[in-house]
């Protein structure tokens, strides 16, 4: 039973990336100078809290994925960047910008007719009103 348990361990902890939150939050705090930025200006245009935001920066805690990536868009970084998963800081560009890759925005479906934009679409009705007896 013992090995069982080993190997249900190992497996577990297979998948974990191991990150230096003290590497990240050096490099937070760097693109955040770089940008200008306070902590204070930083709080508020990514949303977080000034004092979660500081402990990022200090590395005592990892952010979610939701605002590491509101932080890089923030700093002008990639959040690979920020994770250490590359040396270039630089974002990729809005490859998947409002959902789309760069295929369908660059060849948008022809077979459905007027493209959503152009569609009469009418407006939303309320929903009725359920009778309780």
């Amino acid at each position: 039973m013992p090995a069982e348990k080993d190997l249900a361990m190992g497996a577990a902890n297979l998948f974990d990336v191991a990150v230096d939150l003290e590497e990240m939050g050096r490099r937070m705090d760097a693109a955040r100078e770089q940008a200008g930025l306070t902590v204070f200006e930083l709080a508020v245009k990514t949303v977080i809290g000034e004092s979660l935001l500081r402990r990022y920066l200090r590395g005592d805690t990892e952010p979610g994925a939701k605002r590491l990536a509101r932080i890089a868009k923030e700093l002008g970084v990639s959040s690979d960047w920020l994770l250490q998963n590359t040396d270039n800081p630089q974002p990729a560009g809005d490859v998947w910008k409002k959902g789309k890759s760069p295929e369908r925005r660059a060849n948008p479906p022809t077979s459905g007719g007027a493209p959503f934009e152009e569609m009469d679409v009418p407006p939303r009705q309320k929903p009725r009103k359920r009778h309780t007896g």
